[in-house]
Formats: C-alpha cells, structure tokens, sequence
C-alpha cells in the first residue's frame, strides 16, 4: 500500500532561535511522501530567511506562505491547511524536533480508522520528561493540564484520549473541514480543544500515539526568555475568554445550566484576588476578555447552536463522559499560571 501524501505545516513567528532545528529535524523525517508548509505570521526576526537558506536545500516540496499581519495559531494553521495537498495535515509547533520516525507512527494509526480524526505524539520536555498525553476538562470551566513527568515508560501505549495538547499532531482533514477548522475567534490558547470537543460531538476519535516521539522546547513557559510583557499579556487574554468560550458552545445545555452559575462565581473570585493583590494590569486584561464575550454574545450563541442543532452527531454526554471530577485546587493552579 502507498503511503498517503502529508502535508506538514509549521506555525512560526519569531522563531529565529528554535526554527532551524525544527526545520531541519522534520526534513530527516524518515516517510516518504511528504510536503512542507511554513506559514509566517508577520515574523519581525530573521526566522523566515533561515527557513528560505533550508528550503533551497529541501528535496521535498517546501512552500513558504508569509502573513502580512500575525493572525494566531487559529489563523495561522487554517490558512496552512487550506494550502495543503495532503489527505492529512500534520500541526507542528515551531519549537519542536521530532524524531525520525514521529509521522509513519501517526500514519499508521490513523489509517486504522476512518473515525480517527487527530493523532497526538508523545512530548518529551525537559530531556527526560514526558508531557501528560492529552487534555481534560472539569466542569468548573477550565481546561486540565497535567504537569509533565519523568519518562519511565508510563505512557508508552496508543490509547484514546479527549483532546490534544497542540504541540504536534496528525490531521484527518476531511474530519477538520466537516467540523469548520479552527475557530478564528480563540486566536491562540485553547483553540486545540475547542476543535478535538467538536470532532467528538460529530462521532470521531483523538488518539495519542506513543511511538511518535517529538522534543518540544516549551517557549510559552518560559516566555520571558523568548516574548516580551505584549505577548504575555495576550496569552493571558485570549485563555480567559477562550476558556469560557468552549464551554459556551459545546456543553450540553442542562450542564452549562448547571455550572455556569459556579464558573461565574469562580471568575468574580479571581477578580477580586488580583484587585487585593494589585494585579491591575492582568484584573484589565481579564474585564477585557469577558467584555468580548458579552459584546459578541448574540454570535456565540449563534455559533453554540449550528454545533448542538446540525454539526452534532453523538449525545453530549458521550464527550463529557471524558470530564475530570472538579477540584478547587486545580482552578485556582489554572487561573493564576501566568501571575504567580
């Protein structure tokens, strides 16, 4: 059998000090029908003339598609997936080596299934760490994010998993179309789970595929080695609002009855903690993010109901089955990560 064409899209922006291993270690991929996309969102560092000097050397289809103005994760990647050819798309941070073998591993997999829509690889951080495989979410309106371990073989069998965590992970694109791609509206944070919660309410699986393994430098945890307050502060935005946003448009309605009131009274919580703190700039950011909420709230409920009345193909109940039972102390680690 012949293996599929895949197209692989990089994300970058100002990736200059982490591109050219990244670029370097995907053309060493050992499968044979690939293609490389990198799309540039308004990079302002030399992170795309480094990806041109290795392009001219590529013996692969290498396409360089270069944004006039940053447009997230979410634009980012929709723009490199429309541009693919490839009956799958593999998602790849910037900031990552992947290993020889990382893409026939989630090939494999994937063609075991026409119901499979997402393949994870295994994340190695820190050397001898291994990245928690997927996320989870609680019913109090935050995603989980287990903290990474060391690798001790624990994780080293392909099992089922609620969501990616967005590093690096093979698409079915068929399945990513069928659902709308991205939401342009998260930008960045979140914008993976947003999209794993709808490919499981139309009936697909999200895999995670231990024997792809890829090394990821993290730099979003230490961003003040790579991106200035601007950046930071963004990020802090756009997981606020994009927090609550998933839950607003995929939660089953006797649910989000039920626990908005308690989401609600957990952020007001936290608003008051950074007002006793005198966390001024981060408690602005904040009213900003749920101010966006409330302005576009006519287009989410717009948006909650094209995903429960026509996209939906299984029960809700089938994707909260993967809901963690809630804790206090996981919101609070969750909500105060980038002020701490």
């Amino acid at each position: 059998m012949d293996e599929p064409l895949v197209s692989i899209v990089i994300l970058n922006y100002n990736g200059g000090g982490v591109l050219d291993e990244c670029l370097k270690s995907i053309l060493s991929t050992d499968y044979p029908n690939f293609e490389v996309i990198l799309v540039d969102n308004a990079s302002n560092d030399h992170s795309v003339e480094i990806a041109e000097n290795i392009r001219r050397i590529a013996n692969v289809p290498f396409k360089i598609i270069k944004n006039s103005k940053n447009k997230g994760y979410t634009g980012g990647f929709n723009i490199g997936v429309n541009a693919s050819k490839g009956e799958f798309v593999a998602l790849v941070n910037n900031d990552v080596k992947v290993s020889k073998k990382w893409l026939r591993e989630l090939v494999k997999v994937i063609l075991r299934d026409p119901k499979i829509a997402l393949c994870e690889s295994k994340i190695i951080v820190n050397g001898n760490r291994v990245s928690y495989p997927g996320n989870s979410f609680s019913m109090l309106g935050f995603l989980r994010r287990e903290p990474a371990e060391i690798d001790r073989g624990q994780y080293n069998k392909a099992h089922e998993i609620f969501s990616a965590v967005g590093v690096c992970y093979l698409l079915r694109k068929r399945a990513f179309y069928e659902v709308g791609g991205f939401d342009n509206n998260f930008f960045i944070q979140r914008e993976i789970e947003d999209l794993c919660w709808r490919l499981r309410l139309r009936g697909y699986k999200v895999f995670f595929v231990p024997d792809s393994i890829v090394y990821h430098i993290a730099r979003l945890h230490k961003a003040p080695m790579f991106y200035s307050h601007e950046i930071i502060y963004a990020n802090i935005y756009h997981s606020t609002k994009n927090n609550l946003l998933i839950y607003f448009k995929n939660l089953s309605s006797i649910n989000l009855l039920k626990y908005l009131p308690l989401m609600i009274c957990l952020r007001v919580i936290d608003l008051l903690y950074l007002l006793i703190k005198h966390k001024r700039d981060i408690l602005r950011i904040r009213i900003s993010a749920y101010k966006f909420l409330i302005k576009n709230f006519n287009k989410i409920i717009y948006k909650r109901r094209y995903i429960q009345n026509c996209l939906k193909k299984v029960p809700n109940r089938e994707v909260e089955k993967w809901a963690t039972k809630p804790r206090l102390r996981d919101y609070w680690s969750f909500y105060t990560q980038f002020i701490a």
